[in-house]
């Protein structure tokens, strides 16, 4: 869990790097950004998750993304086509 890493952080700085408040904003942003599909609104404000999210869909489209993607589906040597088609189901 990101929080239990976040915490660790700062157990072993000896200091306060993330606070609760920094830490809780880092989960939510982790947990929309985990499941871009789910068609989860938000809000514009929220300019750190949209980032994330806008991210995230980006690097799906990049080779390193698209394979990733197929690796997870147990595709692990797809061919041109395979990996075509998996650009344009991100798009």
């Amino acid at each position: 869990m990101p929080s239990g890493v976040l915490t660790e952080l700062n157990a072993v700085s000896d200091r306060v790097v993330f606070d609760a408040v920094d830490i809780d904003t880092i989960c939510d942003a982790i947990g929309v950004h985990d499941n871009p599909s789910i068609d989860k609104p938000i809000p514009a404000s929220n300019t750190l998750s949209v980032a994330f999210r806008e991210a995230d869909r980006l690097w799906m489209l990049t080779p390193a993304g698209v394979l990733a993607d197929l690796a997870r589906k147990g595709n692990c040597a797809p061919t041109g086509p395979v990996r075509l088609e998996q650009v344009n189901r991100d798009l």
